[in-house]
């Protein structure tokens, strides 16, 4: 069924690490009035938030300028090795940090061989040159509203809202809906995410009602698959707004099949019950078709900038605090700036001592041959003498 939805469904300097690759969106837009507002650095997130649990069975939603345990470093070490080991291909363009590959080992539960296979097909999803680029065809199911992005929550985490119901199996392109889908994300994850602030995002799901046999699963299948392998634990909530009698009943069956905290992430609310949705997105963020206060939406693109506050471009800015920021905030962010300067350095002079460690294990290997190409030789001359002596 389509709730295993997250566990992998994947960051605004323009984002420190993964977040340098995505720049293929041709659109003569600029996105950058969509980044979050300085106040973004105000946000506090508890240790729960960021990361709860122990071992394999952690739970981290914050990866950026944070501290790791001593199991994710040494589940890092190891990943690293065996990214060199197996030969997994990397985009020369791609800028890793900790925080990348981490995500990735989340997604896969710390299972190596899955996060191997992952970062292969990651490998092929940024090297395509079709993915993020906007066609024709997937403007159109934005501009109709099949998919689209509009407003933030108490968090300033985008809300990403899809309408399934107005897709036409028989005669939609189902590739262009997910390359809209694709680039929807792609425009989140550059302007509206902030490094240890703003990681994660909402989906949000109209059912319209549709009963389980006519809901497309197919569709919601479609859109996991494309993003768990792009943008791991990148998901905090997803919203299943609407539902049906059969769709709610056949949900409270899966659900008590999922993990508790997959299952806590996915929210089935008739309109009794959008007080909960309420608790997270403010109603000045949200449409009125689902009790907000902003008039249902006829223009879908370019994507609306819906916040009080002036968006912040930080390369503006870099390393400088805003005056009007709070002390607690300005040394909280600088810590962060510190971190992630020292785990990129670390990680810089990790990566060189490994490529030292090749090239002497390589040189080996060199040596190891030639003196067995050279044993072999002077067998085969040894051969000969003995030969050459029984005939005389």
């Amino acid at each position: 069924f389509f709730f295993q939805a997250e566990d992998g469904i994947r960051d605004a300097q323009e984002s420190r690490g993964l977040g340098d690759v995505y720049k293929r969106q041709e659109q003569n837009l600029d996105y950058n009035y969509l980044r979050p507002p300085k106040s973004v650095l105000q946000i506090k997130h508890d240790e729960r938030y960021i990361k709860h649990g122990q071992g394999k069975k952690s739970i981290r939603k914050i990866f950026h300028g944070v501290e790791y345990d001593d199991f994710e470093k040494q589940m890092l070490e190891d990943l690293k090795q065996a990214i060199v080991r197996e030969n997994v291909p990397m985009p020369t363009n791609i800028r890793w940090t900790d925080a990348d590959i981490l995500r990735f080992y989340y997604a896969s539960h710390f299972v190596q061989p899955k996060s191997i296979e992952l970062l292969r097909l990651f490998y092929d999803f940024i090297t395509s040159e079709t993915n993020f680029k906007l066609t024709e065809e997937a403007l159109q199911f934005i501009k109709r509203g099949v998919i689209y992005q509009y407003g933030r929550d108490k968090q300033f985490r985008p809300n990403i809202y899809i309408h399934p119901y107005k897709i036409n199996l028989k005669t939609d392109n189902i590739d262009a809906f997910i390359n809209a889908l694709l680039v929807i994300l792609d425009t989140a994850q550059r302007y509206q995410f902030f490094p240890g602030y703003v990681e994660n995002w909402n989906i949000i799901i109209e059912t319209n009602d549709a009963g389980f046999f006519s809901f497309p699963v197919t569709i919601l299948q479609r859109v996991i698959g494309a993003t768990q392998n792009s943008y791991p634990s990148t998901l905090h909530r997803l919203y299943l707004l609407n539902p049906s009698f059969s769709l709610k009943t056949a949900w409270s069956i899966v659900k008590k099949m999922l993990d508790p905290e997959t299952a806590d992430k996915i929210q089935f609310l008739r309109k009794s019950d959008f007080d909960v949705m309420y608790d997270s997105i403010p109603k000045d963020q949200l449409e009125q078709r689902w009790g907000g206060n902003v008039p249902n939406l006829e223009t879908f693109w370019p994507i609306p900038y819906t916040l009080n506050e002036p968006s912040w471009n930080p390369e503006e800015e870099k390393k400088k605090m805003p005056q009007q920021l709070s002390k607690d905030a300005a040394e909280q962010h600088q810590r962060r700036i510190q971190m992630q300067e020292q785990q990129e350095s670390q990680q810089k002079l990790q990566q060189q001592e490994k490529e030292k460690q090749l090239k002497i294990q390589q040189e080996k290997e060199l040596k190891a041959q030639q003196e067995t190409k050279k044993k072999k030789v002077e067998r085969k001359e040894a051969e000969k003498k003995k030969k050459k002596k029984k005939k005389k």
